[in-house]
C-alpha cells in the first residue's frame, strides 16, 4: 500500500497537467468565456485523457486482468500486485499498430457517423503503422536489431559478441530500446518482420504470423520484467522466455481439462 501511494503521488502532477491542458485547448477552440459554459462531456473527456496519459484508465483489458487477479485470491495478489499499468501499456501497444488502425477503420465503417469521433483512434493506428515501417527500414540499414535468434546457439553467440536483441547500434555498442514501452512495440514488430523476410521462405502468411508472435513475446518479456509483474516473470521463467512459457500454458490449459 505504501508503494502504491508513492506511485499515485508521482502520477498526480502528470494527471493534473494533462487535464488542464486538454480543458484549456477545448475552451480555447470553442471560445468559452466561463467554466459554466463548458459542457459536462468536456470534463469527462479531459479526465479520460488524463487517465490515459498515465496508464490509469479503465477498459475491457484492465477489467479482465483485474478480474483474474481477484478470482485467484492470494496467488493473484502475489503474482500480480499491480495490474492496471501493465495492462494499459499492452492496450496502447495495440492502439499504435496496424491492428489498431484496422480496428479504428472497422468501427468507423460499421458504426458510421461523424468521422471526427474516430480520428484519434485511426491516427494512433496510422502512427503505429508508420513506426512499423520505420522499424523495418532501420533493421535493414543495420541500425537496430530484432528479437533474439530462434536458434539458441546463434542467440548465445550474438550475446557473447555484445549484439543485444531489440537494440540500437551506436558505434560498436548496442543499447536496448525494448523497455521504452509502448513506443518501442511498433519498432520491434517492424524489425521482426524484416528479419522474417530474410528467411528462405520469404514473408508469407505464416512468416507474418510468426513475426507477430515473436514481437508479442519480446514485448511481453519486457512487461514481465517490470517490477509490478516481476513475480510472474519468476513463475514462468524456464527453458523458454517467460512470455513464451505463459502463452504455452494458456494454450495447453484447455487440453489438460479434457
Amino acid at each position: 500500500r505504501f508503494t502504491y501511494g508513492l506511485l499515485e503521488l508521482g502520477d498526480e502532477l502528470f494527471v493534473r497537467k494533462e487535464f488542464v491542458d486538454r480543458m484549456a485547448n477545448f475552451i480555447e477552440a470553442r471560445g468559452y468565456k466561463s467554466l459554466d459554459e463548458v459542457p459536462e462531456e468536456a470534463f469527462d473527456a479531459a479526465t479520460q485523457s488524463a487517465l490515459k496519459a498515465t496508464f490509469k484508465d479503465d477498459n475491457r483489458i484492465t477489467r479482465l486482468v483485474s478480474g483474474i487477479k481477484k478470482n485467484t485470491g492470494l496467488v493473484g495478489e502475489v503474482a500480480m500486485p499491480f495490474t492496471k499499468t501493465p495492462a494499459n501499456i499492452a492496450v496502447r501497444a495495440f492502439d499504435y499498430s496496424p491492428a489498431g488502425l484496422a480496428m479504428g477503420i472497422r468501427r468507423w465503417v460499421k458504426n458510421g457517423g461523424d468521422p471526427s469521433a474516430y480520428i484519434d483512434e485511426i491516427s494512433k493506428g496510422l502512427t503505429g503503422t508508420v513506426a512499423v515501417g520505420l522499424g523495418w527500414l532501420l533493421y535493414k540499414a543495420g541500425i537496430i536489431t530484432g528479437p533474439a535468434s530462434e536458434n539458441p546457439d546463434q542467440a548465445q553467440y550474438d550475446e557473447m559478441q555484445g549484439k543485444l536483441p531489440c537494440s540500437i547500434k551506436i558505434g560498436n555498442n548496442y543499447y536496448t530500446f525494448d523497455w521504452v514501452q509502448p513506443a518501442s512495440s511498433a519498432l520491434i514488430l517492424g524489425s521482426t518482420l524484416a528479419s522474417e523476410a530474410e528467411k528462405d521462405g520469404g514473408l508469407d502468411g505464416q512468416a507474418i504470423a510468426e513475426a507477430f508472435k515473436r514481437s508479442v513475446v519480446a514485448m511481453g518479456d519486457t512487461l514481465l520484467d517490470m517490477s509490478p509483474l516481476q513475480s510472474l516473470s519468476d513463475i514462468f521463467g524456464g527453458c523458454e522466455t517467460p512470455t513464451g512459457n505463459l502463452i504455452n500454458e494458456i494454450v495447453e490449459f484447455p487440453q489438460r481439462l479434457i
